[in-house]
């Protein structure tokens, strides 16, 4: 324990060592050991080995009892999605689920890369949409499925995609501002802006469908492996001209 200010409900409090990435998305990663391989792509940081995924002192513990709620339904429905493919094998939809619980999940994911200090996490800057989202989170609002739309897309084919999470980076979709970033063998995005932009209005946001709506983007070995390359190679030449 820390004593400090919760990031969340902003009061003076004793802080738990609070989990950036909930503990669930490590779960393909962990090797027999129960350890995990970061990979970073900072050229002064090296290989190293975990034996729990990024944490820091963030939250006081009812605030992480929150959270924790959260993640806990979030794996609940993760854990079962191959049992919802659609016949076509293009989508995955789970009927009955909670749009509440699972869009704060997402919520509170990009709100924490965004408060988090780490390195990792240094490409999210949401600027005022960060009180934004803390005020909705705190409150357990989750908006409408149009304000700060999330999608999530499962990655079919590629084996590794389940075995690594890589970092949030930044981006622009339709002329909004967007975030992505890979985890859980699931690509996770989020438009952080007012404005409607030009995106498909039939693309499976969180919420525009009574059953959680996943698309299924098809990706062999091969491709995933050079995907990854590429994003990081371009990463590190870009954080390489900071480092010198």
């Amino acid at each position: 324990m820390k004593f400090g200010i919760c990031k969340l409900c902003l009061v003076e409090k004793d802080l738990a060592h609070s989990h950036i990435f909930p503990e669930f998305f490590y779960e393909p990663t962990y090797d027999e050991t129960n350890r995990f391989v970061s990979l970073s792509t900072h050229p002064r940081h090296k290989l190293k080995l975990f034996e729990k995924g990024l944490r820091e002192y963030l939250l006081c513990e009812e605030c992480e009892g929150q959270f924790s709620r959260y993640e806990t339904y979030a794996a609940s429905i993760l854990r079962k999605a191959e049992d919802f493919r659609t016949p076509d094998n293009h989508f995955v939809v789970i009927p009955d689920f909670d749009y509440t619980r699972f869009k704060l999940f997402c919520l509170s994911l990009i709100w924490r890369f965004h408060v988090s200090s780490l390195h990792m996490f240094g490409d999210v800057n949401l600027g005022p949409h960060a009180e934004r989202i803390r005020s909705m989170v705190l409150a357990e609002d989750p908006g409408q499925p149009s304000k700060y739309r999330v999608a999530v897309v499962k990655i079919d084919g590629a084996k590794s995609a389940d075995t690594v999470i890589h970092a949030p980076d930044r981006t622009m979709i339709g002329g909004l501002n967007a975030y992505f970033f890979l985890a859980y063998g699931y690509e996770w995005l989020f438009l952080i802006s007012n404005h409607s932009g030009d995106v498909p209005k039939d693309f499976p946001f969180i919420g525009m469908h009574p059953e959680l709506v996943m698309l299924i983007r098809a990706s062999d070995e091969k491709g995933f492996i050079r995907e990854m390359r590429r994003r990081m190679s371009g990463e590190l030449l870009e954080k390489a001209k900071g480092a010198t």
